[in-house]
């Protein structure tokens, strides 16, 4: 593990290409550890012609570098604390993640560019729309913009830009910019990582549990309410 997180950070720093500092930090922590693990050392070849192929580090490295700047051109306004909250949705997305960043698909080939966003943008919304079954207020919200809740795998690509969008409009109208982390943490995991750090008896954990949704729920209302209030203006500013 530790030579290859050597050899993916050599890349990054020894590339003619520039890439997201956040690359490198992320690759640094262990956030990615079980996914590093599993890269293997079939290059990538372009289906174009067979001299254009990448190392399977490098793909690792690109494909990671375009999921960093995609999160930051999509929420801008909370730019200065993306890394933690792209660290948060890799841990509670790690399965996604894993896919996305072991793809095959040769970046120069344009035929790939729709199945690479579908990828990225289903990890950035996906908590948001499992949130849901604990947030009522994100289905009232989804109705009102004509996005049905459904499976997140069974979303089209348009629907998934649209959800992204409405995401990114919440972050923008947020007049506390720090809460919005809330939009991307999975519920179901803050319970159980809370539960796991408590010696309490069933009914403690029962209404430790009841506190971490009503917290939600209230920062949510906070995000939703600024969004509804200022949504109109979003076509003047963003």
């Amino acid at each position: 593990m530790k030579s290859r997180k050597e050899t993916l950070k050599n890349i990054i720093l020894n590339s003619e290409l520039v890439y997201d500092t956040t690359v490198y930090r992320l690759i640094n922590s262990n956030c990615l550890d079980k996914i590093i693990s599993k890269i293997d050392n079939i290059s990538v070849v372009s289906n174009v012609g067979s001299k254009n192929m990448t190392s399977s580090n490098k793909q690792f490295i690109e494909l990671l570098n375009r999921f960093v700047v995609c999160f930051k051109n999509t929420f801008p306004s909370i730019a200065n604390n993306s890394e933690h909250i792209i660290e948060i949705i890799i841990k509670s997305n790690i399965d996604r993640v894993e896919k996305y960043l072991l793809l095959k698909y040769y970046l120069g080939d344009n035929e790939y560019t729709e199945n690479i966003y579908d990828n990225i943008y289903k990890i950035f919304i996906n908590n948001f729309i499992y949130n849901s079954k604990y947030i009522f207020l994100i289905q009232d919200l989804l109705k009102s913009s004509k996005i049905k809740l459904r499976n997140i795998d069974e979303y089209s690509l348009n629907e998934i830009y649209k959800i992204k969008d409405l995401m990114s409009s919440i972050v923008f109208c947020s007049h506390d910019k720090y809460i919005t982390i809330y939009l991307f943490y999975n519920i179901s995991d803050e319970i159980k990582r809370g539960l796991c750090e408590t010696d309490s008896n069933i009914e403690d954990k029962s209404s430790y549990e009841s506190k971490i949704i009503e917290n939600f729920k209230a920062q949510y209302h906070f995000m939703i309410d600024d969004y509804m209030k200022k949504r109109k203006y979003l076509k003047y500013f963003k």
